[in-house]
């Protein structure tokens, strides 16, 4: 007996995706985009699970009447039936407090990551058969510290449970959307990922990048600076992966030369992105523009709310959904809120933001209401995801850690090893 996962309009089953083959490859698949964080052994799980309640009669007497089958599962017919909370249930009862976690995502991978805590989970708890009272997470977590890839802080634990669960719901959900997608539509799904290699990039920088050079008088010395700029920009791109702050004032050609740190970086490092993360959308096009002159339009992908893709550029419109492009350029609103959102289409991204260059333009106008949310982002990313942090702007915050202010950040190193000498006339 064969079920089936996806159907194709007019087509008998036996061309239709066998939930086998599905389920094993959105498995393969998000435990690729797990690896770069050490998540695999739990991305797999959880694409194994996925989606195992389509492995029933109902379901399947529901996919062929939606097709106008009718054959022997018709008996079986009970109208649109729910799939994703039966690997909820298994994981939650089998798999330990991993399964537990893992369950979060299964249960959501449709409609959202659900949380434990809220009102309106009640149905999750008693669907999942949790006994009254017991949330999801017990007082005994050793097991699952032990089995986490994260190193742990003891006092942000509850943060980092929550950050490496949305990780693994981002590395499921693009699994689950991108094999579907290859089934359903492979001429859409062919147009995906088709970039520029990163060594193709740093060639063509330093060949644009070096005819403005050229072209500059280097009797000014505002040039001047900014060739140091550049020179110890290129010199800390060697130093290894961690939190660095960048402090140029205007017109110190920071923009291109955290690019050629970005992309120095990125090569000695094995980085597999780079993502300019900047507050105002008037800055973003500006920004977006040079990069798409020093690294050509197809590396770059512009993503906020005033930014309207062509309805013909289809790379950039599905580069947008997943953000599997070499260059990224945001805003703070939409890199944030991703890491404390639980749609699918908000969190679908995240797991490519692991091993990469970010760079925080103007990062002093992250508003200090919301700075600790934001900073715990930029640490944990640094900390757990393999990323590497850079703060630029011409007037440092005091978001540094210290006793007055234990939530900051610690921060390796400054890139230019004397800022003062671009302050003195």
């Amino acid at each position: 007996m064969k079920y089936y996962a996806h159907s194709l309009e007019g087509r008998p089953p036996e061309e239709w995706q066998e939930l086998e083959e599905h389920l094993k490859n959105v498995a393969e698949m998000a435990a690729k985009f797990a690896r770069p964080f050490g998540g695999e052994n739990f991305a797999a799980p959880a694409g194994e699970n996925h989606d195992v309640g389509k492995g029933t009669n109902t379901w399947q007497a529901y996919l062929r009447r939606m097709n106008g089958i009718e054959d022997e599962f018709s008996v079986y017919y009970e109208g649109h039936p729910g799939h994703a909370i039966e690997g909820a249930k298994w994981l939650f009862k089998h798999s330990k407090q991993a399964g537990k976690l893992l369950s979060y995502c299964v249960a959501g991978h449709h409609g959202g990551l659900p949380n434990w805590d809220d009102r309106r989970a009640a149905a999750l708890r008693e669907k999942l058969a949790a006994p009254p009272g017991e949330i999801a997470f017990p007082h005994q977590l050793s097991e699952l510290v032990e089995e986490l890839p994260c190193v742990i802080e003891p006092e942000r634990f509850g943060f980092q449970l929550q950050f490496f669960t949305r990780m693994i719901f981002s590395c499921l959900v693009d699994a689950d959307f991108l094999d579907t997608e290859r089934f359903l539509d492979p001429k859409r799904s062919g147009w995906r990922g088709v970039y520029p290699a990163s060594g193709e990039l740093h060639e063509h920088f330093w060949r644009n990048f070096n005819k403005l050079r050229v072209m500059a008088e280097p009797g000014l010395k505002v040039n001047q600076q900014r060739e140091k700029v550049l020179a110890d920009c290129l010199l800390a791109a060697e130093e290894e992966p961690g939190i660095f702050s960048l402090t140029v004032p205007t017109g110190g050609g920071k923009t291109l030369a955290s690019l050629a740190f970005a992309l120095n970086h990125a090569k000695k490092h094995g980085k597999r992105r780079i993502i300019y993360v900047i507050p105002f959308t008037s800055i973003i096009e500006q920004n977006a523009g040079v990069f798409r002159e020093m690294l050509g339009e197809e590396a770059v992908l512009e993503h906020h709310c005033n930014f309207l893709v062509d309805e013909k550029d289809w790379r950039a419109r599905l580069a947008a959904e997943n953000w599997d492009a070499p260059v990224v350029v945001t805003t703070n609103v939409q890199f944030f809120d991703s890491f404390y959102g639980n749609r699918t289409s908000k969190c679908r991204k995240l797991h490519n933001i692991a091993d990469s260059v970010v760079i925080f333009d103007e990062v002093q106008a992250i508003p200090v209401e919301r700075l600790k949310p934001c900073l715990e982002v930029i640490k944990e990313l640094s900390k757990n995801y393999g990323v590497t942090t850079v703060l630029c702007t011409a007037t440092q915050p005091a978001i540094e850690q210290s006793e007055q202010f234990p939530a900051g950040l610690k921060i390796d190193r400054e890139i230019i090893r004397d800022v003062g000498d671009y302050l003195r006339p």
